[in-house]
């Protein structure tokens, strides 16, 4: 059994979960276009998706091994003639999917509600930014799975604190991430594609006002995703080597 049949069994596993998140999803953002002319009707449109689809990847990415142990598989997995890189990899690349293919609905939902909201077309300021953050979440996605593989590997290595222990290590990691990630970037502020934003972009009013970059931001997407290749790369290591050495099944 090799990478691919693995990431199958994976995406099979969790079919019900990713039709059902899916659904919810695009109700969200139908029910935003049904009342849009309601103040609340950004709610579901936009802040539901913005806040939801994180936090789905973070408690997906602990549930992908921690079910493992409590579904009592763990051992069936590791037993298999594969590296355990491959194992870890396949999880990832079945969370990273579902989680493309959850944000299609909200991706195509808030593009379609601001355009709604504009007097004319999506100012392209907006659009260059909306572009660019949501490219952006998808590169530090794989990092930020990856950080919770390792913080399971680290408690099942210790055993000991559980829940606690992951969570802690797992805001250890995010930290050590975000600081190799910065320097990376800088590093490789060289690359080409770079995504200007001219200026911030505000939706809404008084207390509900959403802003978006600021004035002379550039991103570039291709060091982002370089950068959470990377990383994703150096915590899939890790956590591997933990689970080949220290993690009794």
């Amino acid at each position: 059994m090799g990478l691919g049949k693995l990431y199958a069994k994976e995406m099979r596993a969790h079919l019900p979960e990713l039709v059902i998140i899916t659904i919810l999803v695009a109700a969200a953002e139908i029910t935003a276009h049904i009342y849009f002319t309601a103040p609340w009707s950004f709610l579901p449109g936009l802040v539901v998706p913005m806040f939801g689809i994180p936090i789905w990847l973070i408690t997906s990415s602990f549930a992908g091994l921690n079910e493992e142990w409590a579904d009592r598989t763990a051992y069936w997995l590791l037993s298999l003639p594969v590296q355990e890189e491959v194992t870890l990899a396949a999880k990832l690349l079945a969370i990273i999917t579902r989680l493309f293919l959850i944000s299609l609905p909200a991706v195509s939902g808030i593009y379609l509600l601001v355009a709604r909201a504009s007097a004319t077309a999506v100012p392209l300021s907006w659009t260059t930014a909306y572009v660019t953050v949501y490219l952006a979440l998808l590169a530090i996605s794989l990092p930020v799975a990856t950080a919770s593989f390792l913080a399971v590997m680290v408690e099942r290595a210790v055993r000991w604190g559980g829940g606690l222990t992951q969570m802690a290590v797992f805001g250890f990691t995010l930290w050590a991430v975000a600081r190799l990630g910065g320097w990376l970037l800088n590093v490789l502020d060289f690359l080409p594609g770079r995504l200007r934003v001219p200026e911030p972009m505000a939706l809404g009013s008084g207390n509900t006002m959403l802003s978006l970059g600021r004035p002379g931001m550039d991103v570039s997407l291709l060091a982002l995703v370089v950068v959470g290749l990377v990383l994703a790369s150096l915590a899939l290591e890790l956590a591997a080597w933990l689970l080949r050495r220290w993690v009794e099944v």
